[in-house]
């Protein structure tokens, strides 16, 4: 219905921006990378926009790419899995890490609040044969073994499971390494940021 929209940012919250395109502000929903990359942007910007209906609302969420947007819409085909809930998984996590831990079968990175061991598993199974294997490079992968790694070695260092697979979600995309990532994710843990 609604494929797109171009215009410029009127106000941006945690969760959603609201878009003036031909005099009309439309909020959208989007993920924490299209806020991060909007927040210091001027001028008009383009949205690839998923519209929603249900009985009483009408939302619309949005994506960088069209590619975002497809897969956005992928996730939606698993039974149990909303919008909200496929937002959320695109916010905490990159959209081509998602893609490689369902391709690899790795059900932790998607355990997100919200999204428990079981409805991890089932977008794995629903989802595993539908990803187009050929757009996930093998950084991806490693990527995903060095989160393994900064996983196990904090559990080793006595820190719980749920208490650091949300901030090893939210590593920013530039740290790399695994020692990197433990130095980053012990240092949010001794701000108090959880």
């Amino acid at each position: 219905m609604i494929f797109s929209l171009e215009g410029a940012i009127q106000h941006t919250t945690e969760k959603y921006i609201v878009l003036e395109v031909g005099g009309v502000g439309y909020k959208i929903t989007v993920s924490k990378s299209v806020i991060d990359s909007v927040s210091e942007k001027t001028g008009p910007i383009k949205v690839f926009t998923h519209l929603y209906l249900r009985e009483n609302a009408i939302e619309l969420y949005g994506f960088h790419t069209k590619e975002e947007l497809d897969f956005f819409n992928l996730l939606l085909e698993v039974q149990g899995v909303g919008p909200k809930l496929a937002i959320a998984i695109l916010s905490a996590v990159d959209t081509k890490k998602v893609k490689a831990a369902i391709v690899g079968g790795h059900h932790e990175i998607l355990m997100i609040p919200g999204v428990g061991k079981k409805t991890a598993q089932k977008i794995i199974i629903e989802l595993q044969n539908k990803i187009d294997r050929a757009g996930l490079a093998e950084l991806d992968m490693k990527a995903l073994r060095a989160d393994e790694d900064v996983m196990d070695a904090l559990i080793s260092l006595g820190y719980k499971k749920k208490e650091v697979e949300n901030l090893i979600a939210r590593i920013p995309k530039e740290i790399t390494s695994a020692k990197e990532k433990v130095k980053h994710v012990l240092s949010q843990l001794s701000d108090g940021t959880q």
